[in-house]
């Protein structure tokens, strides 16, 4: 074996390893979750039938919203909750990645 073919080899083996924990960093796990629960509640539910269904008024969409949820399936509810809750971490995991940047103060 060559030093070219060697350092090729090992260089593959870097660039395995920094894609899979960048694959499996919190993060991106954050992701998958948030993806998975809004799949699976889209697999449920009809959008299309919901989006039909929802009043025009921006009033009766938070009325609408909640009535769609109290009548839903234990599966959906849960789907759902599972989104909003992926979703509330992974923005409260940006903002707290944003706030921990160095700030740039101009002179």
């Amino acid at each position: 074996m060559t030093s070219h073919e060697l350092k090729i080899r090992i260089m593959r083996r870097v660039y395995v390893i920094y894609y899979v924990r960048r694959a499996l960093s919190p993060r991106a796990l954050k992701m998958y979750a948030f993806v998975a629960a809004c799949l699976g509640t889209a697999s449920v539910v009809s959008v299309s039938n919901v989006f039909a269904n929802m009043p025009g008024d921006f009033a009766g969409i938070g009325t609408f919203l909640v009535a769609a949820f109290a009548n839903t399936q234990f599966v959906v509810q849960a789907l759902s909750l599972a989104a909003l809750v992926t979703l509330g971490v992974l923005v409260t995991d940006i903002v707290r990645s944003f706030a921990a940047m160095p700030r740039v103060s101009r002179v």
